[in-house]
């Protein structure tokens, strides 16, 4: 593993000394390095290759979700101007206000939630909500159930700290937080129902090798409450026999 990771670190200062790179080639060498973790040089590739005209739609909403990706994760840079400068890529890349697109969405999502673990301010989850809710809304199988978990925790977190704040206050908990509870187990109980079928679909055959769909129906299942426990741990067993994950992968 060390020498495929120097060998890509390798490719990655080539091409940011100048040897040309084309955009497919450049979004594969930013893929390996952000397996091992290399997001810092994953990054500069991406900004190096974006800063040249991309004719191709496709792959140069592929190169700007990644770039704000690997900006976000990128441990080398000061928390509030990565968690700023990717959700400008975002916003160059895929009109936020305008996307269907679930990874967008998702990234955006990703991004606030961010914003609210750095600065506390509970505007930043509402908006990371919103986000993730739109992706839910896209359809389940549109992201293989990656905004949808979000979305159903962000719910429950949501009502947690409303019903902190009227416990403190003394008054009842209010509807709208038992809404939200409501609402966050009927995504997981989607998720759990659809998701699986989606496995099953002809091309979809990769997904029971990833280790993301073990742990959305981990999740899922955990989120569902102690009668789902058991399936949540025979979730996560099946999901940690996979080989070579990631260890952002299993650190998110």
């Amino acid at each position: 593993m060390a020498n495929g990771i120097d060998e890509d670190v390798e490719a990655a200062k080539s091409v940011l000394r100048g040897k040309s790179c084309a955009p497919a080639e450049a979004l594969a060498l930013a893929k390996r390095l952000k397996s091992k973790d290399q997001f810092g040089w994953a990054r500069k590739v991406l900004a190096k290759v974006r800063s040249s005209r991309i004719p191709d739609r496709t792959l140069e909403l592929k190169l700007g979700q990644l770039h704000a990706l690997c900006t976000y994760k990128d441990p080398d840079l000061p928390e509030l101007r990565k968690l700023k400068d990717a959700l400008r890529i975002l916003e160059e890349t895929d009109s936020l206000g305008q996307t269907t697109d679930p990874e967008t969405l998702g990234l955006a999502g990703a991004i606030h939630k961010r914003f609210w673990q750095a600065t506390g301010q509970r505007k930043h989850l509402e908006v990371s909500l919103a986000y993730y809710y739109r992706g839910y809304h896209c359809g389940i199988q549109n992201d293989f159930g990656y905004t949808a978990i979000n979305a159903a925790f962000l719910l429950d977190l949501l009502a947690h700290l409303e019903e902190e704040s009227y416990s403190t206050a003394g008054v009842p908990t209010l509807a709208r937080s038992l809404d939200k509870r409501e609402e966050a187990a009927k995504i997981r109980s989607e998720i759990v129902r659809s998701l699986p079928r989606t496995a099953e679909l002809d091309g979809n055959e990769w997904l029971k090798k990833a280790w993301w769909f073990y742990a959305t129906m981990a999740e899922a299942y955990f989120g569902l409450g102690p009668e789902h426990h058991a399936d949540s741990t025979k979730w996560l067993r099946d999901g940690l026999s996979l080989r070579d994950i990631p260890t952002w992968e299993r650190a998110s």
